[in-house]
């Protein structure tokens, strides 16, 4: 997915350019940025970037080989899963909460296809047992990190150590937000942190 980005970017002449990415996306922002420093103007990894938690790198191992040994998730299975990336703690004891937010999985978990998310859970996974925090100290363009204070997967601990790590860094935290904000005030938050970092850049 990183050596398509790069082959977009030179497609389409844009270097050097603002790479941004969250989750995933994050994950494939640092790892262009590391590969071609040259095609990259800033790098923002939005709740994403350097290693997962423990207990995430543990949920997606098993996650992968329950695929691996032919059994999909039974659809229950992965509305939680998703439910716990769109919502806090609080939010997930709130029924009216979890309906909202199921009607939102809904969409996203039928946007995947067939088998469409076996790929996204792999190449998580396999990232997750890796080592990639020591690398962004080799992080040539400024980079923005940006977590959110109810991540499940990238907590603040773990990204305020990426930002750390990086030698050219700014960090911002959304106060009370999950992995995947769902309320506008905190979307507006995210927009401006970014719409700063790229000005100055």
């Amino acid at each position: 997915m990183a050596a398509d980005t790069i082959g977009l970017i030179e497609q389409l002449e844009l270097e050097p350019c603002h790479v941004i990415g969250a989750s995933l996306g994050a994950i494939i922002t640092q790892s262009v940025a590391l590969a071609r420093p040259d095609l990259v103007r800033s790098a923002t990894l939005i709740v994403g970037g350097g290693n997962f938690c423990r207990s995430a790198a543990l949920q997606l191992r098993g996650q992968v080989d329950l695929l691996a040994g032919g059994i999909e998730f039974p659809p229950a299975m992965q509305q939680r899963n998703l439910l716990e990336a769109i919502l806090t703690p609080a939010q997930l004891q709130d029924d009216g909460m979890v309906d909202m937010a199921l009607d939102l999985a809904g969409e996203l978990v039928s946007s995947f296809g067939s088998g469409g998310q076996h790929g996204q859970l792999h190449a998580d996974a396999v990232w997750a047992e890796e080592d990639h925090l020591a690398e962004l100290a080799g992080m040539r363009p400024p980079c923005l990190v940006i977590a959110s204070e109810h991540d499940p997967y990238f907590p603040p601990s773990r990204l305020r150590e990426a930002a750390a790590t990086i030698p050219d860094s700014h960090y911002v935290e959304i106060a009370g937000a999950p992995h995947v904000g769902v309320d506008p005030t905190m979307t507006v938050q995210l927009n401006d942190a970014i719409s700063s970092f790229i000005q100055a850049h």
